[in-house]
């Protein structure tokens, strides 16, 4: 039976909408999906070089770390084309739905040819092995976290009305906490599935004691049914239709892919495609007791590379489709978007075209910027109130661009601490007194977080640390029951979301609030300067223990729950900050741009990591030094553009600016 769905949020319901259900059952599915792929994900990349590729160790570690970094910046730089998907051509709803399939049969992918003896061959040629599958179901994991990614948090907000907007804050706490919930307890269970490396002593062969099909698949099933768990809730949903009409619609997505295509061509596809057309040949040379490969490319004119001149004309025969397919769009109906008015202003700017004097803003906030040296055609042509909204894209992307070296240094808890905690003790064995004492030291973290949650009820702090520490105690005793344990090196991280949900309520309602009684205000960009350089003092740790290590010492795993703190403590600063910066410094018809920049920034800051991993001559140590001083490097530069950056709040209500 066929049902129409509601496009508007019914404005008498005062309650919670009936599809929240299944949307943050759906995050919690597809969060322990994500994460728990991503634990093992390093680790088994680092085997699959060693073994298919016959790379020594070091060389196939790095070549593991740039990996799943170019891996993280695509999931990252995809939104930019999904965001528009959803927003221009099928609406939220079936982007995530149809999108959330392709997410699937990356897990598949994974899954179905992580064994040397799966490959797919067509006409004698090998078309995917086990390398190419892991590519395949990377490719199309990032595709799909493209289209979920922008659309899942917004399409919560869709179902909200003027009679339950101020249940929306709640949700979002359920949110986030389900996220931190799913990813946690995916990066305990899923590296158990594929068990501990077993390095052969004599060919280096790595293999593991668990099954990685099964580690790989079983986040691949409950994506499945966080597919079909979302498709159920379809008949609640409210749907936001797209803002274009189909033709128009399909002309922006084309049009923006092939603007992303000129860059990320480059980033994404050059090496893979040189290699299966044939521009670059690979072969074997010596290097120590193995045999590694080598690329070698024909030399065209200007002395540069034929795989290079091939993938640069790529890229500009992309760039030529994109002003194409956007004239087009633009003789049907001109878009008055970020893309279009800048464009606008700058076909102004080198025709020196008269659009006449325009008229004054009507409203004092906003500014007159008439005589802007870039935008004042934009604004004499329509208004002031439409200029200022790219320029505030600007000016915001001039603060956001130094935060892609904090994520540089964020995701490497997914890579190359993994690598270190694999050199370090691994075994949790301790006294009946010193499970207990931990817990109780746990508990009353916890318990001091919960207390100041809840600080302003009735003996909240006294009542949230006695239940801490009964909870941290109990804890403690069930860890002796069933100790000791020997964890996994990926399992490590699963401290980060844990801790992310005991420091947001400590940083809350307890470091900020100190912080406004001595006088500092804490304004956002303050705490993302604080944030940063913390971010830097997690890779001094880092670094310091890295170099016990190499020194001969062998550490404890625990003492990596120092840089994990310090880092945690950083996330909380600039990341949750920063959304709430951007999100209050864009004009509402912006929004999406800014949301679509700052997940752009995670991309930039995992291509930095991925170009270092690279670069000769870079011992763990040095390269973890070489991100410390690059993190305080962009502190000092970021604390000084806040220091002149004047703060200006776009609020929903505000008619001129969104006109």
């Amino acid at each position: 039976m066929a049902y129409t769905a509601r496009t508007t949020p019914d404005p008498e319901l005062t309650k919670f909408p009936p599809g929240i259900p299944y949307i943050i059952g759906n995050e919690g599915c597809e969060r322990f999906s994500f994460y728990g792929m991503r634990a093992i994900l390093y680790v088994y990349v680092v085997g699959l070089f060693v073994n298919l590729r016959g790379l020594a160790p070091d060389v196939a570690r790095a070549e593991a770390t740039a990996t799943t970094h170019l891996f993280f910046a695509a999931v990252y730089a995809l939104p930019l084309v999904g965001a528009m998907v959803a927003d221009r051509l099928l609406g939220k709803y079936r982007t995530i739905l149809w999108l959330s399939v392709v997410y699937c049969m990356g897990h598949a992918a994974l899954a179905i040819f992580e064994g040397p003896e799966l490959q797919l061959s067509l006409f004698g040629k090998v078309l995917i092995d086990p390398v190419n599958g892991l590519y395949l179901g990377l490719g199309l994991i990032a595709v799909g976290s493209g289209g979920i990614k922008p659309c899942v948090s917004a399409h919560v907000g869709d179902q909200f009305g003027k009679g339950n907007w101020h249940l929306l804050q709640k949700v979002y706490n359920a949110f986030y906490f389900i996220i931190n919930f799913g990813s946690a307890f995916a990066t305990i269970f899923i590296p158990l599935i594929m068990g501990k490396v077993i390095t052969d002593p004599v060919t280096g062969y790595q293999t593991y004691e668990g099954h990685v099909g099964w580690a790989f698949g079983v986040p691949g099933i409950l994506m499945g049914l966080a597919t079909i768990f979302f498709w159920m809730g379809r008949k609640t949903f409210v749907h936001v239709s797209a803002t274009q009409p189909f033709k128009l619609g399909l002309l922006d997505v084309l049009a923006g892919t092939f603007l992303f295509l000129v860059v990320g061509w480059h980033i994404f596809f050059a090496d893979s495609a040189s290699e299966w057309f044939g521009l670059v040949t690979t072969q074997a040379v010596p290097c120590g007791p193995v045999v590694l490969p080598l690329a070698i490319q024909a030399v065209g004119p200007l002395g540069l590379g034929v795989a290079t001149l091939v993938n640069l004309a790529i890229a500009l025969g992309c760039l030529v489709v994109f002003m194409v397919l956007f004239s087009v769009r633009q003789r049907i109906q001109a878009d008055d978007g970020f893309l279009a008015l800048t464009v606008q202003a700058l076909k102004s700017r080198l025709l020196r075209e008269d659009v006449g004097p325009g008229t004054a803003p009507t409203s004092s906030h906003v500014e007159d910027l008439r005589n802007h040296w870039f935008y004042g055609p934009v604004a004499r042509k329509h208004s002031s109130a439409l200029a200022e909204g790219p320029l505030a894209v600007w000016k915001i992307i001039s603060v956001f661009l130094l935060v892609a070296v904090f994520w540089a240094l964020f995701d490497q808890h997914s890579s190359t601490w993994i690598e270190q905690a694999k050199a370090m003790d691994l075994l949790v064995d301790m006294t009946f007194g010193g499970y207990l004492g931990a817990g109780a030291g746990l508990g009353v973290i916890v318990g001091l977080a919960i207390g100041l949650s809840a600080a302003r009820l009735k003996g909240g702090i006294v009542g949230g640390m006695g239940m801490g520490l009964g909870v941290g105690v109990g804890l403690g005793w069930v860890a002796y029951e069933f100790g000791p344990y020997e964890l996994q090196p990926s399992q490590i991280s699963a401290a980060n979301p844990f801790m992310v949900m005991i420091l947001i309520p400590l940083t809350t309602f307890g470091l900020y609030p100190l912080m406004a009684r001595m006088g500092i205000a804490p304004h956002p960009l303050r705490r993302m300067t604080m944030g940063m350089a913390t971010a830097g003092l997690a890779f001094v740790a880092v670094a310091l223990l890295q170099a016990a290590i190499d020194g001969g010492a062998k550490l404890h795993v625990g003492w990596q729950l120092i840089p994990y703190t310090i880092i945690t403590l950083s996330e909380v600063m600039v990341s949750i900050t920063g959304l709430e910066f951007a999100y209050s410094q864009a004009p509402k018809r912006m929004k999406s741009v800014i949301m679509g920049f700052w997940l752009f920034n995670v991309t930039l800051g995992n291509l930095l990591v991925a170009l270092i991993a690279r670069l000769p001559d870079m011992p763990p140590e040095k390269f973890f030094w070489i991100f410390s001083v690059l993190m305080f490097v962009a502190a000092a530069l970021f604390g000084l553009r806040a220091k002149f950056y004047r703060y200006k709040e776009f609020t929903q209500d505000d008619a001129e600016a969104v006109a």
